[in-house]
Parts: structure tokens; sequence; C-alpha cells
């Protein structure tokens, strides 16, 4: 039988599966500040959010990997003395670089999060009570991360402690908040999907459906989800590969956001045998109740509000599911 994973490979695999995955986020992230400049779409508030925020996440997940490549170095190359990776990569209490590591790897979950919430509120018509469930999970995940983290730090370790129950949290709480949020979005686009059908709507310049949306949307945020689903189950059986897949989430956070927009991307582009300025806009209110029809074409071409409700938004068209996505994944 083969010696069990110790620290030190842990840490040497780690490093190497990041890295990895970081140089297929580096591909993945520019391809999507291309299409984001392709399309030249007016700015919004909301397309600026994402921009900003995907820019910072690449940001972070350059300096995570760097850090990585650092201990790398320190531990199996600098470092002098029998076990000496092995002592390094299984102590935490006073080393910097292990402290910062960790942080990077919170901001970026918690962007992600931040992130995903924020998209599920948008195409909910920024109906806060919809994603309330989430940004309190998001917010408990947050109050069990910082004194764990600070405890850590100093102490070097939380086993036999009263935040032992705290960090056994941590994976659960992040798994859940990302469900709850990615099967809100895809929940929002199948009754869209299925009330255009009812309603006897068909798409009008592309063949691009939502269905296909929520199979791009659910197979991208399944990465996520499964590196977290296999993260409880490692520290159940308290395993040093746990550190091996979350080191890999830094990178995936940030392929999964940008995947998302450059999926959809191509998808449009492979499905539309119109240019996209030609195709038609389809309103959506979260209470749909009339059908618009087109006055240039008499044909039924969008959902929207009814005329007194677009009157009241001094009219303003409100966006398509798949609009609404593409506007949060720029």
């Amino acid at each position: 039988m083969g010696k069990p994973l110790s620290f030190a490979i842990a840490g040497l695999v780690s490093v190497w599966a990041e890295t990895m995955l970081y140089g297929v986020y580096s591909t993945i992230f520019f391809e999507s500040l291309y299409i984001t400049h392709k399309r030249k779409r007016r700015s919004s508030s909301s397309v600026k959010v994402f921009t900003i925020a995907t820019i910072l996440m690449y940001i972070i997940a350059t300096l995570h990997v760097s850090i990585g490549l650092y201990r790398l170095l320190k531990g199996f190359v600098w470092l002098e003395g029998e076990n000496a990776a092995a002592i390094y990569f299984s102590t935490f209490k006073g080393i910097w670089e292990h402290t910062l590591y960790t942080v990077l790897n919170l901001l970026m979950i918690w962007m992600g999060e931040c992130l995903l919430v924020y998209r599920c509120y948008i195409i909910w018509g920024c109906n806060i009570w919809v994603v309330l469930p989430s940004i309190l999970l998001f917010l408990a995940g947050v109050a069990v991360n910082v004194p764990v983290l600070v405890y850590w730090t100093k102490h070097g370790a939380v086993l036999g402690n009263p935040l032992r129950p705290a960090l056994s949290s941590i994976y659960p709480l992040a798994f859940v908040q990302n469900l709850l949020a990615t099967g809100l979005i895809a929940y929002r686009l199948v009754v869209q999907h299925y009330f255009s059908q009812n309603s006897g709507i068909r798409p009008n310049g592309s063949r691009l459906g939502l269905m296909n949306v929520v199979r791009i949307i659910l197979e991208s945020a399944m990465l996520y989800c499964v590196e977290f689903f296999v993260l409880i189950i490692l520290y159940i059986l308290k395993h040093p590969a746990q550190y091996i897949i979350l080191s890999m989430v830094t990178p995936t956070i940030g392929i999964v956001f940008n995947m998302i927009l450059v999926r959809l991307q191509f998808a449009i582009d492979d499905s539309n045998p119109l240019p996209p300025t030609m195709l038609n806009t389809v309103w959506i209110s979260p209470n749909p109740q009339t059908i618009n029809s087109d006055p240039e074409t008499g044909g039924v071409n969008s959902i929207g509000p009814s005329a007194s409700e677009h009157s009241a938004e001094g009219g303003k068209l409100k966006l398509s599911p798949l609009d609404e996505l593409l506007r949060t994944s720029s």
C-alpha cells in the first residue's frame, strides 16, 4: 500500500493544478475582454460593475498564483533541513505568505459570490426578496471565515477549539449559496421560456433559445459547484487533497464567470442569421401580462408590461433574460 498524501506533496500538486487552471483562465479572460470591446454596447451600471469586477478578479488570481509559486520555491528549494517542506506547508502561524494566500482565496470567493447574487438580482428584475436568502448565506459565510482566519493566523490551528464547528460550515455555506443563486437564475429563464411558448412567441432573427442559455449556465456553474462538493467530502475525511482542490477554486471562479460570456457569444454568433443590431429585443417583466406586437410588421414578437406600465416607466424597455445575462457577463 502506498504512502498517504503528505502536506508537502499536496502543496506541490496544488501549485501545479492552480497554474494549469490559471493558464486556461487567462485565455478565457482575454477572450471575454475582446468580446466586450467588440460589442461596443452602451455603458450601463451593470456592465461597469461586471467589467471592473472581472478585471479585479483576474488581478487577484494573478497574485494568488504568484504567491503559490513563491511558496513552492520556499518550501522545496530555499528552505533547508529534513522534512522542511512538510513542516512549512503544515504550519500556518507566523508565515505571511500563507496568510496572504488564504486572504486572496477568500476575496476571490467573496467576489464571485457577490457577482453571482448581483446577476441573479438583475435577472429577477431587481427583486431583493428573491436574492435575500443568497445574501444571508453570503453574510453567514463571511461571518464564519473572518474569525477562523484571524484565529488561524494567531494560533496556527483551529482543531479542538470553539471555532471548529464554524470551520466545518465554511464549504457547505459556499456550496449552498452558489447552488441556490444559480438555480434561481436557471428557474427564471426556464419560466420565461415556457411562458413564451405558451404565448405562441417564436424567436425572431435568432435560433438561440432560452433553454440553450440555461444549459450553458448550468454547465459552466457545475464546475465550481462540483469543486466545493468534493471539498466537503475531503474535509470530512480530513484528507490533505482538500488543499489541492481549494487552490483550484480561485482560477475556477474566474473561468466560470468569463466562460458564460464567451459561450453565450459563440452560441449567438452560430445561431444568428442576422446581425445583432437587426435582432428584436424581448421585453420582460416580473409578472408579464400582455403581448406586445411589432408596429412595423404587425407580428407578435415580445412580452412585456401593459401600455400603462410602459408609459409609467417613461418608455424604457425591459431587457430579456438573455440580454440581462449578456449585460451582467461583460
